[in-house]
């Protein structure tokens, strides 16, 4: 039915936006590992600097731990002419 098709384009609207949300806290967290590195290896280590990236990082991992367990609750189902996603 109409209504069954434009929750499935609904899901998979939220899942998209889900896996974009992922590819941007898994790009942060990288970003965040390199400056620490970055930091480390200056001669004169500014451990507060060094701190605040460190739960900044935290914080993208706790974000990116919930966007997952989000992911993780759809499934793909195959239809006759393209694939859709469920919640």
């Amino acid at each position: 039915s109409k209504v069954y098709v434009q929750r499935l384009e609904e899901n998979l609207k939220t899942f998209n936006d889900l896996r974009n949300k992922k590819n941007t806290f898994e790009s942060s967290i990288s970003n965040c590992e390199y400056s620490i590195t970055n930091e480390y290896s200056k001669e004169q280590v500014n451990s507060i600097v060094i701190s605040n990236l460190q739960f900044k990082k935290n914080c993208y991992e706790t974000e990116l731990a919930s966007v997952n367990s989000k992911i993780s609750q759809y499934n793909m189902i195959n239809e006759p002419d393209d694939q859709w996603i469920v919640e």
